[in-house]
């Protein structure tokens, strides 16, 4: 199943500035960034009645700082709604005034319809009775509508340029393997193409993975790309063991763990999260006789020395030095 929520979350969260720039130009040139920015994940939370925690799919409340005015300091509530819903307007107003009520403060309303629906269009929401009328209007975007822009969006530096194709590639290759494989290898060359350091394309490698999630063995072929790209490029960003089993092998490993609830689950867990990763490393240094050895490897049951052995594939090139990073250890 397609996940959403953490993707944007994280990609959020790392480049806000961007994120307003990107699809709020007005909003952005709003704001002195020079002050920087607060998000208030907690206070939010506050807000949020129990009943109400699953209809979102990222929600996020910012304490920003304008250039000019009497209240130097206002709020952002941003939503992210992948699945089009009736009630999302007066939700977006409930919001909007539990918000101003708390903090005492102007509040900029934004939301992003990431939904496949072309026609929901939400943008206010209207009660009106005998007893008077209330219209609240919000400013949104449709990523479906920078669907013939693919071209240019992948031109553009901007982070959420990759990230709304991503999200839409995500939807449109639903049931199609082979062709979000090929997508996903499309658009992580494209990273390097544009010219960002190490930490951004690891970062931006990390939303797409998470976006366009693929079977065990159409991800291997990705990896497969990846270290070709990197040996044409000559920059070994994505491609190291802390990125293969430290990001995606332990933190999925902690993820099984932590659904176990104990901590001898966790570390369960965690020596399979590893295991993983050693997996990829050595289908990759050294292919079918390489995965000949991960039975050896899965008897071993020591994180400690897991994650050892995983630092170290990288530097193997015959079966004999990989069965040596076990043997010593």
């Amino acid at each position: 199943m397609d996940e959403y929520d953490s993707p944007w979350k994280e990609a959020i969260e790392e480049w806000f500035e961007e994120f307003l720039a990107f699809y709020f130009p007005a909003i952005h040139a709003l704001i002195d960034w020079s002050r920087g920015h607060e998000f208030l994940d907690k206070e939010l939370q506050q807000l949020t009645p129990q009943s109400e925690l699953g209809y979102r799919t990222v929600d996020k409340l910012v304490k920003i700082y304008r250039h000019t005015g009497e209240e130097n300091w206002v709020l952002v509530h941003v939503e992210v709604q992948s699945q089009a819903q009736p009630e999302f307007p007066r939700r977006m107003y409930q919001y909007r005034y539990r918000i101003s009520d708390k903090f005492d403060r102007p509040v900029f309303s934004l939301a992003v319809l990431a939904d496949e629906v072309a026609n929901w269009r939400p943008s206010e929401y209207r009660e009106a009775n005998e007893g008077g009328e209330l219209t609240f209007r919000f400013p949104t975007v449709k990523l479906l509508d920078f669907g013939d822009r693919l071209e240019s969006l992948e031109a553009d530096p901007n982070s959420f340029a990759v990230i709304t194709v991503a999200h839409l590639k995500t939807q449109a290759t639903r049931g199609n393997d082979a062709e979000r494989q090929a997508w996903k290898i499309h658009l992580i060359r494209g990273l390097y193409r544009l010219g960002y350091n190490a930490n951004r394309i690891r970062k931006l490698y990390r939303v797409l993975d998470w976006l366009l999630r693929l079977p065990k063995e159409a991800e291997k072929m990705v990896w497969k790309e990846i270290v070709q790209i990197e040996r044409e490029s000559k920059m070994p960003y994505v491609t190291s063991a802390e990125l293969i089993g430290m990001e995606q092998g332990m933190e999925k490993g902690m993820e099984q763990g932590m659904e176990k609830g104990m901590e001898k689950g966790k570390q369960k867990g965690r020596a399979e999260g590893i295991i993983e990763g050693i997996a990829v490393l050595l289908d990759l240094q050294l292919g079918e006789a390489g995965m000949a050895l991960l039975p050896e490897v899965e008897e071993i049951e020591d994180t400690e020395r897991l994650g050892k052995i995983l630092h170290g594939l990288k530097r193997v090139a015959t079966v004999e030095d990989a069965r040596d990073l076990w043997a010593v250890q």
